[in-house]
Parts: structure tokens; sequence; C-alpha cells
């Protein structure tokens, strides 16, 4: 869906990229969406104001100004045939939202609207349908017991702000709503002159074992690549180099699960393999584009080439946060978990 933005005398275009996606993290459902403006458009912009109505009633409304609009705004990559990113050269960018409801909607559909305000006083909107009855994946645990810190399903993380463009023109978000996991008690944060001799075996989340998150075909795997040293700055542009070792299982939904980031030699399953829910299938590990250890978690629409597809949403089928036990949801970044 497009709609033409003028700024000046000049004609530009803003777009609502793809389909708006509901999913619920924190037991609240979550509206995602992003805007695609070209940079002489997003300059003139001074307000943009999100209105979710169903049946007529006025649900949310929400108004974005300048310093709110910067903080959101993320540059469109593009995406090379060998698999490199590089800054797009058209400067196009992107606006990201995450929009909280409530923990129910008792509606079958929700309809977004966009305005944009200009510095010329022009008003233009988007607007686009929401089935809300739409569910994300539903996924077992893929990670035994409790304190998992977990980080990446907000705005502001570098998951979210990974956005290219294909030659065909197709934007894509691969990382969507992947989640990073890794042991709240062993987080290391020290100061780079207190780093040198830490080895991935000194951190408890290194080797911890992996899980099947649903009954599924093993489609896809690398196991060969070295672990990093804790704290090795990310080095790659390239996307089948960052997310180093990794797992592939394709589900009988049609979805496929990237475990990403897996400790070399630790898969312990075979391309083509059906595997069950809660089966160890491979170890954490350092590997690719990582920081320390930890699990990278996402849902894509198909297998390959990898990191290629746009990320898809899902929820954990049972997890506890404090005294809550949590159903059908995804926590929230910095939340400290435990799988039951």
């Amino acid at each position: 869906m497009r709609c033409l933005v003028f700024s000046s005398a000049n004609v530009h275009r803003a777009t609502l990229r793809e389909q708006p996606t509901l999913t619920r993290l924190d037991n609240l459902a979550v509206i995602f969406f992003e805007l695609l403006l070209d940079p002489v458009a997003y300059t003139a912009l001074e307000v943009a104001q999100v209105n979710l109505t169903a049946n007529a009633t006025e649900i949310i409304q929400q108004q974005y100004f300048r310093n709110n609009l910067d903080q959101r705004k993320v540059p469109v990559y593009d995406l090379h045939p060998a698999g490199n990113l590089q800054q797009s050269g058209s400067d196009a960018l992107a606006l990201l939202f995450a929009v909280p409801l409530a923990p129910r909607i008792p509606f079958a559909t929700v309809q977004l609207t966009v305005e944009l305000t200009f510095a010329d006083q022009r008003v233009y909107t988007l607007t686009q349908q929401i089935n809300a009855t739409q569910r994300p994946l539903v996924i077992g645990a893929p990670l035994r017991g409790g304190g998992w810190y977990c980080t990446g399903n907000s705005i502001h993380h570098h998951h979210q702000r990974v956005m290219y463009m294909t030659e065909t023109g197709e934007t894509i978000v691969p990382q969507r709503f992947a989640l990073d996991l890794v042991q709240y008690q062993t987080m290391v944060k020290l100061p780079n002159n207190m780093r040198d001799g830490i080895q991935n075996k000194d951190l408890r989340t290194f080797g911890q074992a992996v899980l099947a998150v649903k009954d599924a075909h093993v489609v896809d795997l690398q196991q060969d690549l070295p672990d990093k040293r804790p704290f090795e700055n990310p080095d790659s542009t390239n996307l089948q180099a960052a997310v180093g070792n990794y797992l592939i299982l394709a589900t009988t939904t049609g979805h496929f699960v990237l475990y990403a980031h897996l400790m070399r030699n630790s898969i312990c399953v075979n391309k083509g393999d059906w595997v069950q829910k809660g089966a160890v299938i491979a170890a954490i590990g350092n590997s690719g584009n990582s920081t320390q250890p930890h699990l990278h978690l996402q849902v894509s629409e198909t297998a390959a080439p990898i990191l290629e597809s746009n990320g898809l949403p899902f929820v954990f089928d049972c997890y506890r946060h404090k005294a809550h036990v949590i159903k059908m949801s995804s926590p929230i970044t910095t939340q400290v978990i435990k799988f039951l």
C-alpha cells in the first residue's frame, strides 16, 4: 500500500511497509509496523500520529514528535548478491513502531491510521486494516530452567535496526521478532582492561543445552566455525557469517526456526532428521557476530538464503517471570525468565 507525500516543491513517497503484525509481549497484544520514507520527506516531518480504531471506537491514539521519531529512525541497507549489507544508495530510511494495546482484543479487525504532519502544515494519511485474529506461532522452551535474561524484541535493539532492500525492491527485516537469551547471573559487563583472560568456559551460558521448540525437520545447519573469544567486537557485514554456527528447523505449520551462534561441533542432529519437541539438538556457543555466549532464536518465512527472509512473531507456550506464570506470550527485553 502506497501514498504520495509532498514536501516543498518535490514529490516523495511514504509507505507502510508490509502488513502490520500483531503479536504478544509480556501478555499484551502489540502491533509492529514500519514506515518507509526518503530522507527529504523525513527532514520535513514534524509529527506522526498513530490511531487505532475498531467498530468506530478509538482504541489508541499516540503522537510521536521529532525527538521521538529520531530514536525510531533506522537506515535501509542494500543486500548484495554475495550476502553483504551496504548503506543504501537511495538513502532510504524507516521509522519503527511497536504499539501496545491490551491483554485481549475483542475485535476481528482493527484499523491503523498514521497521520504525517510536515513543516508546511500539510497532513497526509496512511491507513491499513489489521486482522486482529492473527496468532503468532506457539513454541516450546528452547532452553532448560531459569535465570534467562531476554533481549532483542525492542525497537531500540539492533535486531530490529537491521533492515535491507533486495535487488527487486523488497524490504526485509529478518530479526524483527528475534530474541537473545543469556544466563543473567553470569552476564559480564567488565571494563576493557579487566576482560583479558576470560574464556567462554568461564561463562555459565556457554555449552548450555539447546532444545527443539517444535516437532520439526532439520533443513539446514552449519557447525564448523570457531567460537570467538568473549568481548571481541562483531566484524562481519555478511549475513551468512554473522549467524555463526546455526540450525534451522522446518515446522509442520510452514515456519522456519533459526538457532544461531551455536557451539562449534555441538549439533547432535543431521540434515533431514525429524526431531521431537524438547529434544536436545545443540549447545549454546559464541560463534559469528557475538560478543559473549548466548542463544539467538528467531522464526522466519523461509529457510534459505539464511537471514534473507522476514522474521515472524512467536510466543512461548509457558514460562515464569518473577511470581507469574505467563502463557502464550513472549518476554520483553530485560526480563529474566524460567522455562517451565
